[in-house]
C-alpha cells in the first residue's frame, strides 16, 4: 500500500489528513513499517552520468535497473552471489549419485587391458 493510499483510507473514515500522516511517521520512527521508492528505471545517459550514484545504491540492496528496451539490472556481487552460484560438476555427481544400490565390481585380480589401447583399425576398444 502506498502512503497516499492510506492516508486517503483514512481520511474517509473521519480521520484529519495531518493525524493519518502523523501515524505514519510514528510508524516509521518505530520501524514498523519501512518505504520503498518506486523502482526506477534510468535511461542509458542517466545511467551514464550517475554511474556511482547508481553502484553506490546497488551496494545498499537496492537494484537498479537500466534502459527501457531490454533493460539491465544493476545488482551488488554479494546479492549477486546469493542468487547465481555456479554448480560444481563434482558437488553435483556427489549429491545426485544413487543411494543404497549395490553396484557389482569386477576383480582387480582381473586383466582387464588398456581402454585406451588401439586395435588394429587405429581406433580405442
Amino acid at each position: 500500500m502506498t502512503v497516499d493510499e492510506y492516508v486517503g483510507a483514512v481520511v474517509k473514515l473521519g480521520v484529519p489528513e495531518r493525524v493519518a500522516l502523523d501515524d505514519v511517521c510514528w510508524d516509521l520512527n518505530h520501524e514498523y513499517i519501512a518505504l520503498r521508492e518506486p523502482n526506477k528505471a534510468w535511461s542509458v545517459a542517466e545511467a551514464k552520468a550517475k554511474l556511482s550514484e547508481i553502484l553506490r545504491l546497488a551496494r545498499e540492496g537496492q537494484p537498479q535497473t537500466i534502459g527501457t528496451e531490454d533493460p539491465c539490472v544493476v545488482v551488488s556481487a554479494a546479492q549477486f552471489g546469493q542468487y547465481f552460484q555456479p554448480e560444481r560438476l563434482g558437488r553435483f555427481l556427489i549429491e545426485s549419485a544413487p543411494r543404497e544400490c549395490e553396484l557389482e565390481l569386477p576383480s582387480r585380480a582381473d586383466h582387464r587391458g588398456d581402454p585406451f589401447a588401439a586395435d588394429e583399425g587405429g581406433l580405442a576398444t
